[in-house]
């Protein structure tokens, strides 16, 4: 672009920018206020989650979408917890039960171990 005034001439090249979006003004932008450490088995969880939801972003977006939604929680901690006190119970009970029992029953191993498992895996997701 060229600048005339009646003395002078003056030629101003723009100044050539990196291309992409322009600048956000720095009050919009979203300054980081959270780090979150993950041990392994905090971080296999996190992807399996996100793959469950089928998330097309990276996990700090989906984070941030999780913790922002209104959505209410699918899961109700106390009834899980009843559920593995109940769980735990009902193996106690079929463990004394089968120690009474003359017979071995494969079956009876099977229903002892299922329910073991579901207590379990309650108590590890909560």
């Amino acid at each position: 672009m060229k600048i005339e005034s009646e003395n002078q001439s003056v030629e101003v090249i723009p100044k050539k920018g990196r291309g992409g979006r322009p600048r956000k003004d720095p009050s919009e932008k979203r300054l980081p206020a959270l780090m979150l450490r993950l041990n392994i088995k905090e971080q296999k969880k996190l992807q399996r989650l996100i793959k469950e939801s089928g998330w097309p972003g990276d996990p700090s977006s989906f984070v941030r979408d999780l913790i922002m939604s209104e959505k209410p929680s699918s899961i109700d901690v106390s009834a899980l917890s009843a559920l593995e006190h109940y769980l735990t119970i009902l193996n106690a009970y079929l463990t004394e039960l089968e120690e009474d029992m003359d017979e071995d029953s494969e079956q009876f191993a099977e229903i002892k171990s299922v329910i073991s498992q579901a207590a379990q895996a309650i108590y590890n997701n909560k």
